[in-house]
């Protein structure tokens, strides 16, 4: 079980976040099973720059005026079954999970596209392949929250 808060200050102000994880796990010779729960609570002051409607503002560096989305203030839950199977003793093993986020902001990435279809959509806690500047500058790029599922699978060894 693990409880962290933090914050971050700069001359724009000030934001807390904190979260809690809890895990269990089991082993029986070669094979391990487990389960992680966490939260992660933003602050209500925590956002990101948009180009959906809403009201236009100007941020210090940004080249045009963007809308300041504060989609990210409501927690976010994620549970995560595990499967292991160790071979050639604990030097090798192979490793599947489940991580689903509940709640999770889901960015929707038209660059490239215009207006129709997403190029993407990246899941806030693991946003792989996004880039500011898409995120940021393109209009039409959205976000949601939704229940985010996906299947992971991991090969390890130690030399």
């Amino acid at each position: 079980i693990e409880g962290n808060w933090g914050g971050y200050q700069n001359r724009y102000g000030v934001i807390h976040l904190a979260n809690a994880r809890a895990q269990t796990a089991l082993q029986v010779k070669q094979f391990g099973i487990g389960v992680r729960y966490s939260a992660l609570f933003m602050d209500r002051k925590s956002g990101f720059l948009s180009t959906n409607a809403g009201k236009a503002e100007t941020i210090p560096g940004a080249a045009v005026k963007q809308v300041v989305n504060n989609n990210l203030a409501a927690p976010i839950h994620e549970i995560t079954p595990t499967m292991t199977w160790h071979f050639k003793g604990h030097n090798m093993k192979l490793v599947a999970d489940l991580p689903i986020y509940l709640n999770a902001p889901l960015w929707y990435d038209r660059i490239g596209t215009g207006i129709g279809q997403p190029l993407g959509a990246y899941a806030f806690p693991d946003p792989t392949s996004t880039t500011q500047n898409s995120l940021l500058a393109t209009p039409g790029n959205s976000t949601a929250r939704r229940t985010v599922v996906q299947g992971r699978m991991m090969f390890q060894f130690m030399f």
